[in-house]
Order: structure tokens, then C-alpha cells, then sequence
């Protein structure tokens, strides 16, 4: 019971802030009505007694009292005021509150109450170690000061701009503080981009041919499986070409591993050139792969001779003891709708198949698979 009594007491201490900052916001624009309205909810809370109320209604009557021009109210509130400031413990709260009523106090030249407020207002050791604070409190006072010629003017002065000085090399500290966070989130932003560039690129090495630039086997396996599903489930086409150069290995003895890398680079690139888009990998050695989708069986023919006379044109000499004069492709091919028993390894293994037993007796051509 005292726990949720405690929390009652600490929501309307909360809301009796909440309407006063309001009440005298409303106060410092002349909206005199709106400021009335907030009061009023207040003097409904007063009979509460709860922290601090009494001294906020004591002072929002005063301002409302300027505001409406009831000088012979002000000064009673005023009064009132100055009465309840010496006795609470939580003057630092109403500070800025007491400041204004004296810069009131000052414009009507009521000096009398002036001098007693200024007693009041004299900092405090909590007001001292605001800068904010001490400054208004000097920007109040010096308009009295040269009024009135006191001799402690210059001693404000001094004070006044000291306070300055620390105020502007504390803003100064800040800035720099902002500089250097704002380098160092750069910085870090910076460092996460590079390690995002050094993933992405570790991710192209793992998932690409080194030499060609084509998708490599993981890859390949991944995408195959992906785009397969997808087929099957819009009932389209999916295709399969492998690519094989004919009689590599004697090539690749008879001219050297440089020229033969160089063989398979220049070969990959017309079998990525003529696939017209379609996803490309190295398979293997002297092996491609080209995945089609939405393509029939008649496409994939024509893009497969595309390749086999890029090859052609490419007019890398054969090894001597091969009959062919030019370096050429043998391929084969498998286009279908997916059915729902297959899978894409039926896909390459019926095109595998064709130009394995293609290849037994002819070179230079293209071998059509079947799946039944």
C-alpha cells in the first residue's frame, strides 16, 4: 500500500511540474487565458500538500498579476514570494522563476523589492556551478547595476565575462568533442565498409572461377536448386547445356598450362557471351555449364551452336596429333518443364549423358538428352 501510495504522490509531483512549465510558458507569451486554465488545475491539487505547490501557485498568481496589469496583486504575490523563497529546500528548482519575477521587479523600478529579492537571489553554491545560471543571473542585474551606479559594477562586469570566457571555451570543448566523435564514427564507418567490401570480395572468390570469372561448382549447385524450384512451381522451362572442349588434354601438353589457361579463359568468354544473360560456371577443368530458364529445346540448340562457333572462330591451333585443325566444343543439352518425381540432377545428368555418348563418335556438336 506504501509503495503504490508512493507512486501516486510521485505522478502528481510529476504532473504539478508538467502544468507549471506550461502555466509559465503560456505566462511569458502574454496567452493569459491559457495560463489561467493551467492554474486553476493546480489550485485544485493545492489542497494536496504536496511538495512545492504552494510556491508554484504563489509565484504563477504574481505573473498573471503582471500580465493582467494588477500592480497592487503583483506586489502582494510578490511579497508572498519572497517570503516562501527563504524557506524551501528546493529554491534552486524555481531559480530561473525568481530571476524573472526580479527583472520584473527591475522594470517597474521597484528597487525597495528589488534589493529584498536580490538578497534571495544571491547564487547559491548549486547555482554557482551553472554557467547558464550564473550568466542570467548577471545579464538580470547589470541593467539594475548601471541604473542605480553601484560600485560593485565593474566586479559584475568582470564576473560576467569571465562566465562568458568559460561558457565559450566549454562550447568550444564540445565542438571539438563533436569533431573528433564525428572522425571517429567516419572512421568506423569507414573500416565497416572496407570489411563489407573484403566479405563481399571473399565471397566472390569462394563463389567464383578464378581464372574465367564464372560461378564455380558451389555456386552453380546453389543456383541450379533455386532456380529449378522455381521452374517447376510456374511450370517453365528449365535447361541445362554443358560445354567440353574437345581433346583438351592434348592441347594442354602439347602447348604448355599458360596457353591452355588462356585457352579455357577465351573459351569461357564466348560461352558467356553467347548464353545471352543465362547463368554460366566453370564445372570443371575444360567443362561449362550454362542454366537456362524459360528457354525450349530449340533456343538452347541455337545458343549452343552460337558457342560452338564462337569456339571456332577463336582459331586456337589443335595439337598435332589430334585430326582437328582449331581448338572446338562438344555439347549437350536438356530443356523441360520440370515434372514434380525430378530434380535438377535428372536435368544434368540426361545432358551429361548425350555428349558422353556423343562424343564417342563425333566432335565439333551438339547432343540432345532426354529424360525418360
Amino acid at each position: 500500500m506504501r509503495g503504490r501510495n508512493q507512486r501516486n504522490i510521485e505522478q502528481q509531483i510529476f504532473e504539478i511540474h508538467y502544468l507549471s512549465k506550461r502555466c509559465f510558458t503560456y505566462c511569458a507569451m502574454g496567452e493569459v487565458m491559457k495560463a489561467i486554465q493551467l492554474r486553476d488545475q493546480l489550485l485544485g491539487m493545492e489542497q494536496n500538500e504536496l511538495p512545492l505547490i504552494k510556491e508554484l501557485l504563489t509565484i504563477i498568481q504574481s505573473k498573471l498579476g503582471y500580465q493582467l496589469g494588477e500592480f497592487e496583486q503583483f506586489n502582494r504575490d510578490i511579497d508572498d514570494v519572497m517570503q516562501g523563497a527563504r524557506n524551501t529546500q528546493i529554491f534552486g528548482l524555481l531559480y530561473e522563476e525568481y530571476l524573472d519575477l526580479l527583472e520584473k521587479l527591475i522594470t517597474r523600478a521597484d528597487y525597495a523589492r528589488v534589493e529584498r529579492m536580490l538578497e534571495i537571489v544571491k547564487p547559491t553554491q548549486v547555482i554557482v556551478k551553472s554557467i547558464s545560471l550564473m550568466l542570467h543571473y548577471y545579464q538580470v542585474i547589470i541593467p539594475y547595476y548601471r541604473i542605480t551606479k553601484k560600485e560593485e559594477l565593474n566586479e559584475v562586469y568582470h564576473n560576467f565575462y569571465h562566465l562568458m570566457k568559460q561558457r565559450e571555451l566549454k562550447i568550444n570543448e564540445s565542438r571539438i568533442l563533436n569533431i573528433k566523435s564525428k572522425i571517429s564514427l567516419e572512421k568506423e564507418v569507414e573500416k565497416q565498409l572496407k570489411n563489407e567490401k573484403e566479405i563481399h570480395r571473399l565471397k566472390l572468390l569462394s563463389e567464383h572461377d578464378a581464372l574465367t570469372g564464372l560461378a564455380n561448382r558451389y555456386l552453380l549447385n546453389e543456383y541450379c536448386e533455386q532456380l529449378f524450384e522455381e521452374n517447376k512451381r510456374k511450370k517453365t522451362e528449365f535447361g541445362i547445356i554443358v560445354v567440353d572442349i574437345d581433346f583438351f588434354k592434348h592441347f594442354n601438353d602439347y602447348f604448355g598450362h599458360l596457353e591452355g589457361d588462356r585457352c579455357i579463359k577465351e573459351i569461357a568468354e564466348v560461352v558467356q557471351r553467347e548464353s545471352k544473360e543465362q547463368f554460366c560456371a566453370r564445372f570443371g577443368g575444360d567443362e561449362f555449364f550454362v542454366i537456362t530458364s524459360g528457354l525450349k529445346e530449340e533456343e538452347l540448340y541455337h545458343m549452343s551452336d552460337a558457342i560452338r562457333e564462337g569456339t571456332l572462330d577463336l582459331k586456337f591451333s589443335q595439337a598435332k596429333e589430334v585430326e582437328m585443325r582449331y581448338v572446338t566444343v562438344s555439347q549437350g543439352i536438356c530443356s523441360s518443364i520440370p515434372m514434380n518425381e525430378q530434380t535438377y540432377s535428372d536435368f544434368i545428368h540426361s545432358a551429361d549423358m548425350a555428349l558422353y555418348r556423343g562424343k564417342k563418335t563425333e566432335r565439333n556438336s551438339i547432343f540432345i538428352g532426354s529424360l525418360s
